[in-house]
């Protein structure tokens, strides 16, 4: 019993580590000035979201199905609007920066 709990806080453990990790490049690569860089993890994370779609698709045959489709569909681009979120946010601030650094620059 005490191994499990053990083992069920070291994966949780590891799991956190590895979404912090995964935002923590995200921010990185938001900030770059390249536009397609900050795009790269919330495509691929788009792309992997269709896995448990298919695999839904593959095995249920029941009248809601298309209900279900489209609720398994957004609940997997859940990280995906979140590394959008990111993206989008550092690159308003990117352009708020580039904007007061011409305004300081026309006031020298």
């Amino acid at each position: 019993m005490i191994a499990n709990t053990i083992l069920l806080f070291v994966v949780l453990i590891v799991t956190l580590a590895i979404f912090a990790g995964i935002i923590i490049l995200q921010v990185y690569l938001s900030k770059k000035e390249s536009k397609i860089l900050g795009l790269i993890l919330p495509g691929v994370f788009f792309l992997l979201s269709f896995i448990p779609v298919l695999g839904l698709t593959l095995s249920v045959n029941s009248s809601g199905f298309y209900l279900s489709v489209f609720f398994v569909f957004l609940l997997s681009n859940l990280p995906t609007l979140i590394l959008l979120a990111i993206y989008f946010a550092n690159q308003t601030a990117q352009k708020r920066r580039a904007e007061l650094e011409k305004m300081n620059k026309r006031d020298l």
